[in-house]
Formats: C-alpha cells, sequence, structure tokens
C-alpha cells in the first residue's frame, strides 16, 4: 500500500479573510496549513521549509508578495504557488512564475479546491518523474522510455494538467466565439470589421482544436463511430485552408467519387487532416511550394506493396515541397512531445494524436521524407460496405424554432449566462437567466409546467449542474434537461444518463451546435421512454 504524507500548504497575506473557513476546508482534506504575512517569510526560511503549495495573497503594488514570489520561483521551482489577486495583478503574477491565479474575493470553491488538488498532483507528478530521469542510467532510461514506463508518468501529469485547466478554458472560449458571433450577425458583411471578427473565430477554434488535442492524447477518448465517407471530410477541410493559403504555395487536390465510407468519427478524422495540412504548410515556411492532397480507394490482395491486410482501403495522402526531414527525426516524428518546432509554435502532439486516432480507426498512417524535397504522410483506413449511407459533416442546420418554448437557463458565470439569454433570444425562444443553481431549484420548484426545457451549467458552486438536474427530474420527470460543460466525455455521460439527464452539450460551441442541442431537446420523440439517445 502507498503512504502519501501530509501535504504541507503556507497561506501567504490574508487568505483567511477571502477565503472564509479555508483553514478548516484544507485541514479536513488532511493537509498541514500554516499561515503567515508575506513579510515574514523571507528567502532563508523558505529553502529550509519547503511547502508543497503556496496561496498567496497579492494586493495593488504588492512588493513584499512579488518579492516571495520571484524567491519561491527562484529556489523552489517545483513549488506551485497559486495567487490571489484582482485581475489587474494577474498577467504579472502568470508572467513571474505563479502556477495559477484565483480572483478576490474567493467566490467559486469548487473550482478553487479543483485548482488546488489539481497543481499538488501535478507538482507530485513532476518531482517523481525528475528523480525517475535523474536517478536512472541512460541506458534504462532509454530502455524504458521506450517500454512505456517513463511516457506513462508524463502522461498521467499531462491529463491531470489538462483536465484541470479545459472546463475553465473551454468556458471562455465560449464567451469569446459566442460574443463574436453575435457581433457578426449584427453588421453587414461589407462592414471593414468584419475580417476581424473571422480572425476571432479562426483563433477561437484553433484553440478549441489544441484542448481537443491534448484530451485526445492523455484520455484516448472513445470514438463516435458510424459510417462517414471520407470524401466529405477531406473537401470540407480543403476549402477551410483554401483560403488562408499564402500566395506562393500552390494546393492541389484529387478527391475522386469513389467507394470511400469508412466506420470512424468523422471529427476526429478531420482534425487529423487539420494536423497533417498543417503540418505541411509549416514545412514550406510561406516559401514558394506545393500542397498535394490525394484519396483514392484501393482493393489489396494478399501480397500488396503496402504490408496491409487483404481487403477494401481507402487511402490519404498530404505531401509537401518542403524542407523535407532527415532519417533521424522522421524515425520520432510520431513520438509524444517530440517537436522540432520552437515550443511557442508546435506541441509535439499533433503527430501522436493524429496517430492514435488513425490507430484507433484500425488504419495506418506512414510518412516517407528526403531533406530539402518535401515529405508525404499516407493514411491508410479500412473500408466498409458503401452504401450511399454514409454521414457528411454537419452544416447548415436550420436554426428556426418551431414555436417559442420558455427555457431556463442556468449558469454561474455571468457572462456565460448573458451570453446564452442573447442566443436563445435570437433563435426566437423566451428566456429566464439563472446564475444561483439554488433559486433556479426554487423558481422550477413554484411552477415546474412554466418552463419546457432547462440548460445549466456543470460546474457550479454550491450545487453542481448534474445535482441540479437530478432534482429538477425529481419534481418533474419529463422535463428535459441539458446538461453543458466544458469537460464531458463518455464514461461522465454514462453516469448522468442513469441520474435521468440524456442531453449534453459540450463548450465552447458554435450557435448551430447550440441551437441544435435545443430542438433535439425539445423534440418529442426524444421524450422519456422512448429508445432515442441525444
Amino acid at each position: 500500500m502507498t503512504h502519501h504524507r501530509t501535504q504541507k500548504i503556507l497561506m501567504m497575506g490574508d487568505v483567511a479573510s477571502l477565503w472564509p473557513g479555508i483553514s478548516c476546508d484544507l485541514t479536513d482534506a488532511g493537509h498541514w496549513v500554516v499561515e503567515s504575512e508575506t513579510g515574514r517569510y523571507g528567502p532563508e526560511r523558505i529553502g529550509q521549509e519547503v511547502p508543497d503549495l503556496v496561496l498567496l495573497v497579492l494586493k495593488r503594488s504588492d512588493t513584499d508578495g512579488f518579492a516571495v514570489l520571484d524567491t519561491i520561483t527562484r529556489t523552489a521551482p517545483e513549488t506551485p504557488v497559486i495567487v490571489i489577486s484582482e485581475a489587474g495583478e494577474m498577467a504579472e503574477a502568470l508572467r513571474r512564475g505563479a502556477w495559477d491565479c484565483l480572483p478576490r474575493p474567493v467566490t467559486d470553491l469548487t473550482t478553487a479546491r479543483r485548482r488546488i488538488g489539481n497543481a499538488l498532483r501535478q507538482a507530485r507528478l513532476l518531482r517523481e518523474n525528475r528523480r525517475y530521469r535523474e536517478n536512472f542510467p541512460y541506458e534504462e532510461k532509454e530502455a524504458a522510455y521506450r517500454t512505456g514506463k517513463v511516457r506513462c508518468r508524463e502522461i498521467e501529469a499531462m491529463a491531470t494538467l489538462a483536465n484541470g485547466i479545459a472546463h475553465d478554458f473551454n468556458n471562455l472560449l465560449t464567451m469569446i466565439m459566442g460574443n463574436a458571433d453575435l457581433v457578426r450577425r449584427a453588421i453587414p458583411e461589407t462592414d471593414p470589421i468584419s475580417p476581424n471578427i473571422d480572425n476571432i473565430f479562426t483563433a477561437g477554434y484553433r484553440a478549441k482544436e489544441l484542448v481537443m488535442q491534448v484530451l485526445t492524447f492523455c484520455r484516448k477518448n472513445q470514438q463516435k463511430r458510424q459510417p462517414t465517407q471520407l470524401r466529405h471530410v477531406v473537401r470540407e477541410v480543403v476549402g477551410q485552408f483554401a483560403p488562408i493559403l499564402p500566395d506562393a504555395i500552390e494546393m492541389r487536390h484529387h478527391i475522386p467519387d469513389v467507394p470511400d465510407t469508412v466506420l470512424g468519427d468523422a471529427t476526429q478524422l478531420h482534425q487529423v487532416m487539420m494536423n497533417l495540412i498543417t503540418n505541411a504548410l509549416r514545412a514550406m515556411d510561406n516559401r514558394t511550394g506545393r500542397l498535394d492532397i490525394r484519396m483514392a480507394s484501393l482493393e489489396l490482395g494478399v501480397d500488396n506493396i503496402y504490408g496491409l491486410p487483404p481487403g477494401p482501403w481507402v487511402c490519404l495522402s498530404v505531401a509537401d515541397t518542403g524542407r523535407g526531414i532527415s532519417p533521424e527525426i522522421l524515425a520520432r516524428i510520431f513520438d509524444p512531445y517530440f517537436t522540432t518546432k520552437d515550443k511557442r509554435v508546435g506541441t509535439g502532439l499533433g503527430l501522436s494524436v493524429a496517430q492514435g486516432i488513425v490507430e484507433g480507426h484500425g488504419g495506418v498512417i506512414r510518412a516517407r521524407s528526403v531533406p530539402d524535397e518535401g515529405s508525404t504522410f499516407e493514411i491508410f483506413l479500412p473500408r466498409t460496405a458503401d452504401d450511399g449511407t454514409g454521414i457528411r459533416p454537419e452544416n447548415g442546420l436550420s436554426e428556426s424554432a418551431p414555436h417559442s418554448p420558455r427555457i431556463l437557463f442556468v449558469d454561474d458565470e455571468k457572462m456565460l449566462a448573458h451570453l446564452g439569454e442573447s442566443l436563445l433570444i435570437t433563435l426566437g425562444y423566451r428566456v429566464t437567466v439563472e446564475t444561483r443553481p439554488e433559486q433556479a431549484l426554487r423558481l422550477f420548484s413554484r411552477d415546474p409546467d412554466a418552463f419546457d426545457l432547462v440548460m445549466t451549467d456543470m460546474s457550479m458552486p454550491v450545487m453542481p449542474g448534474h445535482i441540479l438536474a437530478e432534482k429538477l427530474l425529481a419534481i418533474r420527470p419529463d422535463i428535459p434537461v441539458i446538461l453543458c460543460s466544458g469537460l464531458i466525455d463518455d464514461s461522465t455521460m454514462s453516469v448522468f444518463r442513469r441520474l435521468g439527464v440524456r442531453f449534453f452539450l459540450n463548450k465552447p460551441y458554435k450557435r448551430e451546435e447550440f441551437a441544435a442541442a435545443i430542438r433535439q431537446a425539445l423534440d418529442p420523440r426524444r421524450r422519456p421512454g422512448t429508445d432515442l439517445t441525444a
């Protein structure tokens, strides 16, 4: 049995007044809490008594507080520091080495506790990983890495960090992209500011894709497989890149109407193509070059040149005339964290994620390259019977509400609550907004039949969304509830379905996805007792 020692948390400044009951909360969780004023904890004491985590209150122009932050990050860089401050000090605190920031006063206790727990786990995993690497002979370390021992530790540390930030990060993306969408619809297409709004969307979707890459890699999420015609996925990706290609790069594509149906997840296959094309463009680095995208349907015999099992396959290829890849680097390009790009540009996860998705679909991804001439990536996916039922990516969904249902919208983030209200009004619904789940429960209890649908955020203090949903369904079992979150996977959905929740919406979402989720939940065919699932 593994015994974890008591973790020491140092609270510096007037933390207790900003978070009433924090000492009791942390002590009840098994931590050893030490309180100190910022000016009384000097460099010598920090070096002698290194805590496991520091909660540091920063006030405006607080020289003592920033001095302590600088000292800790210099003398104990593996000690996580969570700063409690006003918005104006957060950017400077993060720049000087803080691991995370909480707004003062602390009102969202659920998020605060989660961030403290995430920081402690992340720090412990990083320390263990460092000690493991330092104490391992080089030859054994390389062998262990190849067999996955070190890699598993790194993935565990990354998963802890990813799960901790994904919900909050997706909330921010929802606010940015949702408000940008409202602005875009309020101005004419010819308005000079339209390209700026489009740039906001582009950056937002790239950020969303990065979160998806990290979560896909860490969790190895289950794919939602269904018959998918690859030509539609590939053509959509090509259409997204065509308008933004540099003038010096020519894109050629050959995507014929051939048998191409695979049993797969269209969203993840779209992500693979995005990764490969993005890498190809970076390899050409805005120089004159050519990007070649092709798709072919194959019928392979027993002794085929590809070394694949016999049967029907689809081959996708992305080729570029960029700088190419040396044999030494080519052997490592699918390793997680490996990148030759500047860390500010590349994460080292794109090709590893692509490989994981392709192999999860029963396929193979291969690369060949000649330095200074270019590279070609080929994806082989097993083909299913092509009967014309393969799906296309969902686009152009009808947004009009068939009538004017009344919706109760619950989110503790005021900006998200206001955004939800605006979106619902533009879609033609009547809406009541609550930022306190307990107040939403009281409102619903007084007149359960006043609402046709409830939409609620999942991560809220006092009463999380799934608890609110369970209480609402106990009052009125047939009320459709949509649970919204920046972090819902298949295993989480199965737990919530047992509570009676049948509809889910992941943040950040497009306006079309938001509208489609509401129409789906309001569809009378999807009421309890049917076999249809959300």
